[in-house]
């Protein structure tokens, strides 16, 4: 390692270095990129008609590979040592942790009585992408009286929509029941990140270690606003 080499990595560990840890569905995503913007690494998601922050790697993500880790459901295929900030819905994180030390792992914690809305928000941001992107997906999946395929079928189509959150909703309901708890070093609940109770800004900085922007509040209000409109609004 060179001197300029060594001088980053010893100033990332002096910010921190975490590893978000969630249910899909649950705003994990968009809780790295406040973390990200904590720790001085400068990600700007855009924010779709349906609330969803994804970018898994493209546009307001690109550049930042060495920075951010996005590992999802697939750690073997993406794992990247030396990140800062990392996202994962699951791996062996008991593992991970052991190597990584110093890394502080922050579960998004989900209340029983919000699991039918994470499977919500999961349906109707991540399911669209996937229908759009994979039609395939939708003919495993659909049932005897749904209609033909859109590519905007979720969002044309309540029976649709609700038939595929009672199917996902055990997952989340086993997420929550079967999480590693031994590796959490810090937990952030699901009605923070919405904005529906709690401060998220001052819990992150709280977390982080770190000074909260105008910057971060501003992120956090635009993607609170968009997210209680859609799906808090009764």
């Amino acid at each position: 390692m060179n001197s300029v080499q060594n001088r980053n990595t010893k100033w990332r560990i002096y910010l921190g270095r975490f590893l978000i840890y969630c249910a899909a569905g649950s705003g994990g995503l968009f809780l790295t990129s406040v973390f990200a913007n904590l720790l001085g690494i400068t990600v700007q998601p855009i924010f779709s008609s349906s609330g969803n922050s994804h970018d898994l790697g493209k546009g307001a993500w690109e550049g930042h590979g060495h920075d951010i880790c996005f590992c999802g459901d697939y750690w073997e295929l993406n794992y990247q040592p030396g990140a800062t900030i990392y996202y994962t819905h699951s791996g062996n994180i008991k593992k991970f942790k052991q190597e990584n030390p110093n890394v502080k792992i922050v579960l998004v914690d989900i209340d029983e009585e919000d699991y039918r809305k994470v499977t919500e928000l999961l349906v109707c941001k991540a399911w669209p992408d996937i229908l759009r992107d994979q039609p395939g997906e939708y003919e495993k999946w659909k049932g005897p009286d749904w209609p033909d395929w859109e590519y905007d079928i979720i969002q044309k189509n309540e029976m649709v929509k609700n038939e595929l959150i009672d199917a996902f909703l055990p997952q989340i309901a086993d997420w929550m029941k079967n999480y590693n708890r031994d590796v959490v070093d810090a937990k952030i609940n699901f009605k923070s990140i919405m904005g529906i109770r709690g401060n998220l800004a001052k819990e992150c900085g709280e977390i982080a270690n770190r000074p909260v922007s105008q910057t971060v509040i501003n992120l956090i209000q635009e993607y609170q606003d968009i997210n209680r409109k859609l799906y808090f609004a009764d």
